[in-house]
């Protein structure tokens, strides 16, 4: 807009542009043109300043009847001269006298730098709402869709886990034994009546009906979807019925011998093994041969276990007339053998072998006719003359123990065809335990030293042991006080017994 009278009026005449200097201006500034006004003041550039000079910002005084405030506390040095001071007032009149220009120059690059103003997008908003970015973001007016809070679904936390009967015998209680033999007992009969198992060698009724039977899938293992999903249900089943005083079996109830749910899936487990075992030995030669195996093992090391159980009790008379503990020499892993047949697939030979083990017992043709067992003792080549004669005062006493009894329990008839187990022991021996002339055809001619574990009954450590404690000896003076060097902790007897070797 051009003002009557102003410099950019057509009519105002032209005037030679002064030589104007910003020390002495001659002329009001109210005749300068807008290119002159910036020559003078030109563009403002930012002087860098040490922190020691840095001072407070101070906002602007908005009344205009009070004087400006001064910046910072200011030295005398600091403050402007006389000359300086007029110019200034000068220059802030000429300020206030000069009218607006418009300079599209100017404003051009101003609307250019600027972004454009659009409109808020409905998704837009609800986004910034969301992420948290953007200028509405953090204002307290705008308000913010709220995310629905999930449910967290977490599992109950099962207060049964823990195993009480389903553990090792040994480190169970005579009432614990009986309660886990009759849950045993009781899932393995839920276990049929849900799943209908008969045994492979046996025919199934023709009346069952099998519309509510899921059986076994015996192809899977027992963390099938199908297999778990039945053991999981008759262990809640067999649960659920023997919690109840009312309805409960158990000679001991839960509340006197404690039992948890974990206990009854593992039984049930078991019991799946078990049968798949048998199954897979009707589908497999191979499977079949090694079930077979692993039965008679498990024959002869239940027999073992209970032949040491049998003369573990003798050992307190055995101490009294002999003033030795035959305890340390006792374990179910040095007994020997009760074999009542012979590993052969051929059939003659099986025969023979039973007959010959009738006419060694003396069985009639009564006996042979009810099938009563008969076992062959094997013993253990390893074991020294005097072991054996320690175990065969065990066995008469134990004998004379039996007759003095009411009880009259028939035990199997056992006879010894001269068959010897010369094989080394899997597990450590006594070295008073250990046969001279056995080591030297079994251990030493065949090289197999490094296979027979021994112990000395005087320190209770191996060869190799001994070695390293006497190296360590060699270090202490004093080691009488240590823990494990006395006789009677070392070999875990009160006396322990000292046989001389054969070899003297």
């Amino acid at each position: 807009m051009n003002t009557t009278g102003s410099p950019n009026d057509p009519r105002t005449p032209r005037r030679d542009e002064p030589t104007i200097h910003f020390a002495s201006l001659a002329s009001p500034f109210k005749y300068m043109t807008p290119a002159e006004l910036r020559s003078i003041y030109g563009v403002p550039t930012r002087v860098a300043s040490s922190p020691s000079e840095a001072c407070t910002a101070v906002p602007p005084d908005r009344n205009a009847s009070s004087p400006p405030a001064a910046l910072g506390n200011a030295s005398e040095s600091q403050k402007p001269s006389k000359t300086r001071r007029i110019d200034l007032e000068r220059v802030g009149t000429g300020r206030e006298n000069v009218p607006p220009v418009e300079d599209t120059e100017s404003r051009s690059r101003q609307r250019s730098a600027q972004p454009a103003k659009r409109k808020p997008d409905k998704a837009r908003q609800e986004t910034q709402g969301d992420e948290g970015s953007g200028e509405d973001a953090d204002e307290e007016d705008t308000p913010r869709p709220c995310k629905r809070a999930k449910r967290s679904k977490k599992k109950k936390v099962q207060a049964e886990e823990v195993k009480v009967l389903s553990t090792e015998i040994a480190e169970l209680k005579p009432k614990q034994i009986a309660t886990r033999k009759e849950l045993k007992s009781l899932v393995r009969v839920a276990l049929i009546e849900a799943t209908g198992y008969q045994r492979p060698e046996t025919e199934p009724p023709a009346n069952t009906s099998s519309a509510q039977l899921v059986p076994f899938n015996f192809e899977e293992n027992v963390t099938s979807p199908t297999n778990s999903r039945i053991i999981n249900k008759v262990a809640k089943l067999v649960n659920n019925e023997q919690r109840d005083l009312e309805l409960s079996s158990l000679t001991y109830a839960h509340t006197k011998v404690h039992w948890t749910k974990c206990d009854l899936t593992d039984f049930a487990k078991d019991q799946f093994r078990t049968w798949k075992a048998l199954f897979q030995a009707t589908t497999s030669e191979q499977k079949a041969k090694a079930a077979a195996r692993r039965k008679r093992k498990n024959k002869r090391d239940v027999r073992r276990t209970h032949l040491a159980e049998d003369r573990q009790a003798a050992a307190v008379q055995y101490k009294e007339l002999h003033g030795k503990d035959p305890t340390p020499y006792i374990d179910e892993a040095w007994m020997s053998d009760q074999v009542s047949a012979i590993e052969t697939e051929d059939e003659e030979k099986a025969a023979a072998y039973l007959q010959n083990l009738h006419k060694e017992a003396g069985f009639s043709e009564r006996d042979i006719a009810e099938e009563l067992p008969v076992w062959e003792v094997i013993k253990k080549g390893f074991r020294s003359e005097h072991i054996n004669d320690i175990i065969t005062e065990l066995d008469r006493i134990r004998a004379i123990d039996r007759r003095k009894s009411k009880k009259k329990n028939v035990r199997v008839r056992r006879v010894e065809l001269g068959q010897v187990d010369n094989s080394i022991p899997s597990v450590q021996v006594y070295q008073s335990m250990v046969d001279f002339q056995w080591f030297e055809k079994e251990v030493e001619e065949k090289g197999l030293e490094g296979e027979l574990m021994v112990i000395d009954e005087a320190s209770g450590l191996t060869e190799e042991e001994e070695n390293d404690d006497d190296k360590d000896d060699n270090d202490d003076d004093d080691d009488s006080s240590l823990p494990g060097t006395s006789r009677q902790a070392s070999s875990g007897a009160d006396d322990a017994l000292d046989f001389p070797s054969d070899d003297e």
